[in-house]
């Protein structure tokens, strides 16, 4: 099992070091998503992600607006995000909020 490490830096990015992002490529794994979220393009094995949050600071879901970008053509069906209790509607509010985000998130429980 790879193990890979795309951000491990504090509470900003510098030069080319990344906040917050831990991948498990085989099981389509990743443990935050820091400004390291970007990397997980180049390690997607799986049809799905399932993103798990530790908490809500900013270099902790930074790179979720990334996530189009990283997921176009790579053959992801599904994403699902775990947090804590009302992570749905506090990312909705946030971080998929239009016009931050172009496009509308389904929500499934």
């Amino acid at each position: 099992m790879d193990i890979h490490f795309l951000g491990v830096l504090g509470y900003y990015p510098w030069q080319h070091k990344h906040t917050s992002c831990i991948m498990i490529p085989e099981h389509g794994i990743v443990m935050d998503a820091g400004t390291g979220f970007h990397g997980v393009r180049q390690h997607v094995k799986t049809s799905y992600l399932d993103i798990f949050l530790t908490h809500l600071h900013d270099d902790h879901i930074c790179g979720l607006l990334y996530i189009l970008g990283v997921l176009y053509k790579k053959g992801v069906s599904s994403v699902s995000i775990y947090g804590r209790k009302g992570i749905e509607k506090f990312l909705r509010k946030r971080q998929f909020a239009h016009p931050r985000f172009p496009v509308a998130i389904d929500q499934h429980e």
